[in-house]
């Protein structure tokens, strides 16, 4: 008798993460209905973890939408090489 992968799905407004034996995988579902991948994770409570601060993000910005997304270094001035602006901006 050959076991099967098992294959659940929790959704959530528009998340769903897909559990198996493997990872477990999260999607934004868009407009049109289809699944775009956001990550996977091997364990199930970071992929809920994951979905569930997604989804409190965009609460925030729903009830505040003068907030804006801020990346802030937590020691120091260092500010990683990816987040530095090109040119000069003055």
């Amino acid at each position: 008798m050959s076991s099967a992968p098992e294959k659940t799905t929790l959704s959530t407004g528009k998340y769903t993460i897909e559990l198996s034996n493997g990872p477990s995988i999260i999607y934004k579902i868009d407009e049109e209905g289809g699944k775009q991948w956001l990550c996977s994770t091997t364990d199930p409570e970071t992929a809920m973890s994951i979905v569930e601060g997604l989804v409190l993000v965009e609460h925030k910005r729903f009830y505040h939408p003068e907030a804006t997304p801020e990346i802030k270094p937590s020691t120091g001035t260092f500010v990683p090489p990816f987040l530095k602006r090109k040119g000069n901006l003055s």
